[in-house]
């Protein structure tokens, strides 16, 4: 009876563990063109899972590390396997420095309440991830696209991350469940 119960305990609590799983995507780096605007440069990361946003995934954030001299003239955007685009921040932090740790979150405070170097945790300019993805299929390329819109001022994505939770309890990045 005691392994009965201890194996039925074991799957219960793996079950659970599996219903809200998280999975990370690392992103591409590399060089922003200097005054590359219309053409946006992107920074991919492949997701393998298949699922819709809303009932099998949520996405819990989507965090930036960019170097970049004078962050008002950034386009930065998060677009989906299917093409749907997010703003993430457009022009946002005038003659300031970098984007350090910048965590974008549904339910956090807007990006356009920050400064650079906007660390810390933002929601994204052009509204939730829940909202702007809804229904779409989280397999395939997602990309972090970015456009530098004025020159003299260069910059580097060292890193991102797109974070997916799946299951059926809704998370959302350290900002608490929605």
């Amino acid at each position: 009876m005691k392994k009965i119960i201890l194996t039925l305990f074991s799957v219960f609590v793996a079950a659970a563990f599996s219903l809200n799983a998280q999975t990370t995507l690392t992103g591409s780096t590399g060089a922003i063109p200097d005054n590359g605007c219309p053409v946006d440069t992107p920074f991919t990361a492949t997701m393998a899972e298949s699922g819709a946003i809303g009932s099998d995934w949520e996405i819990a954030n989507v965090t930036i590390d960019i170097t970049h001299t004078w962050d008002g003239d950034l386009d930065i955007r998060l677009v989906s396997p299917s093409g749907t685009t997010l703003s993430l921040s457009n022009e946002n932090g005038g003659s300031g420095d970098n984007y350090s740790g910048t965590q974008f979150v549904d339910g956090a405070p807007s990006i356009l309440t920050g400064s650079a170097p906007f660390a810390g945790q933002f929601e994204p300019e052009g509204g939730p991830f829940a909202t702007a993805f809804d229904g779409e299929e989280v397999n395939g390329t997602w990309t972090l696209a970015i456009c530098d819109e004025f020159s003299g001022d260069i910059g580097t994505v060292n890193s991102w991350s797109i974070s997916f939770y799946n299951g059926t309890t809704t998370h959302n990045g350290s900002v608490g469940a929605i």
